[in-house]
């Protein structure tokens, strides 16, 4: 039985199925996007430059970002805590085996 290389990543689970579905694609988008996020930072510090000092404008970038993270964390602990610990519904076999490979 002849097998091509993305069935038999289908069958064992293999990370090479990430590649021939265009995944690292993704990664590529992640690190263009954090490029585009530092290039708009940048450009947000020149164009506050023009009326405040340099240092000042980078401050103003650097603490408000730092200040939305903190308050999205936060909220992000509260809700952690309310959720409270997952429970297990059932200790049987799982729904979701990978098929066993002869």
């Amino acid at each position: 039985m002849s097998t091509t290389t993305g069935q038999r990543a289908r069958v064992d689970g293999s990370a090479s199925l990430l590649f021939e579905t265009g995944g690292h694609s993704v990664g590529g988008v992640g690190l263009l996007g954090l490029l585009a996020a530092q290039t708009l930072a940048a450009t947000t510090v020149a164009a506050l430059a023009l009326t405040l000092p340099v240092w000042v404008s980078a401050l103003l970038l650097t603490v408000v970002p730092t200040l939305a993270a903190a308050g999205s964390a936060r909220a992000g602990r509260k809700r952690i805590a309310k959720a409270g610990t997952p429970v297990t519904t059932s200790a049987g076999p799982s729904k979701h085996r990978r098929p066993r490979l002869t």
